[in-house]
């Protein structure tokens, strides 16, 4: 899949993107900012892709944010630097949102989950009521794209909800504006693949840079966030979003080579969660572990605020939402959590019990 074309590749050549048009066209009507109609994405050229012969995606991404920030001083919208670290949404955590599996068993599994409904309930102890999934099924894989994703946010902008960049793509020409003023915070950015799979990996690519199956394959998992979309029955904190669906992440793809470059803006609720509701993901731990020691260790990483932690082992397998068997889970948990301890991540762990008159229970010290 590397090396094959995108149906795009043989569209007719453009020379503005999505964003520029936008902006083209609130300077030629001169309109104010709050009140801006024209799309940023046509339907004269919303089925073709922004080329630019000649340049990588470095440079793609490097000109686009340019365009974006006059777009959003032009869009009335504030815009403030961003010094992204390690954190993570809490709520995410304890939210078998990102499953340890392969992807054949993930697919598998939403099938059997979908026949009656369309969309996937997300069950755990920390459901708060209720948290609903649609769209592909997502994997650990696919978390590590979505934490370096995070760890790429390089902007934020501030204002009407209805202005950011997102939601002017792909709106027809003559769409009416939203009424919608809420004053909102995004944080976005542009994701070069090839520096996303470097931030995800920790080390520098070979000479000739990460295979082509690599670099396609973790294109296919940024489209997959993209399209993925959460529906929260009782979100922490988050009243207003109370029912809605959230787009966690919205994804506009600017490249046509195969390094290419991506716009990512993450959800305003995703954002005020890792303002204020957040945990700290520690990539050098992560990147020693199996997925299934992945997805412990993100579990386990929203509770360090105790010394010592102590739960029911199947209580913990719903929440990162494991679909083996509870057996091979103990021993392949025992395996992670000892990587755990000699990484320093963890100063003690056990899991007690048979598993049949005695439940098993997870005990662990910081």
């Amino acid at each position: 899949m590397g090396g094959s074309k995108r149906p795009e590749d043989n569209a007719t050549p453009k020379t503005e993107s999505k964003i520029e048009a936008r902006l083209k066209a609130i300077q030629a009507k001169k309109q104010k900012p709050a009140i801006v109609e024209q799309s940023i994405d046509t339907d004269e050229n919303s089925n073709n892709r922004i080329r630019r012969s000649g340049k990588d995606g470095m440079s793609i991404g490097r000109d686009a944010e340019s365009t974006l920030r006059k777009y959003a001083e032009l869009a009335g919208i504030k815009q403030f630097e961003l010094f992204p670290g390690k954190e993570y949404p809490t709520p995410f955590t304890r939210l078998p949102l990102f499953v340890p599996a392969q992807r054949r068993k993930a697919r598998a599994a939403q099938q059997a989950a979908t026949r009656d409904t369309d969309f996937v309930k997300l069950e755990s102890r920390w459901d708060k009521g209720g948290v609903y999934r649609s769209g592909p099924p997502l994997t650990v894989y696919d978390e590590d794209t979505f934490i370096g994703l995070l760890h790429m946010r390089s902007m934020g902008f501030k204002g009407p909800s209805s202005n950011m960049p997102s939601k002017r793509i792909g709106k027809a020409p003559n769409a009416p504006p939203s009424t919608n003023v809420d004053q909102v915070n995004v944080h976005s950015g542009y994701c070069v693949v090839s520096q996303l799979e470097t931030i995800i990996r920790g080390e520098s690519p070979p000479k000739k840079g990460w295979p082509g199956r690599d670099i396609a394959l973790r294109r296919e998992s940024i489209e997959r966030l993209g399209a993925t979309v959460l529906k929260f029955l009782s979100p922490q904190n988050l009243d207003h979003y109370r029912g809605k669906q959230i787009q966690i992440v919205a994804i506009d793809w600017i490249g046509d080579r195969r390094d290419a470059c991506y716009y990512f803006e993450f959800h305003p609720a995703i954002v005020r969660w890792l303002e204020e509701f957040r945990t700290y993901i520690d990539l050098k731990v992560r990147r020693q572990l199996t997925p299934f020691g992945k997805a412990l260790h993100r579990f386990l990483s929203s509770q360090r605020s105790s010394k010592s932690y102590e739960v029911q082992w199947a209580v913990v397998l719903e929440a990162v939402g494991y679909q083996g068997r509870i057996a091979d889970a103990k021993r392949f948990g025992l395996e992670e959590l000892g990587k755990m301890e000699d990484l320093g991540f963890l100063s003690a762990a056990k899991i007690e019990g048979t598993g049949r008159r005695i439940p098993y229970v997870l005990k662990v010290q910081f």
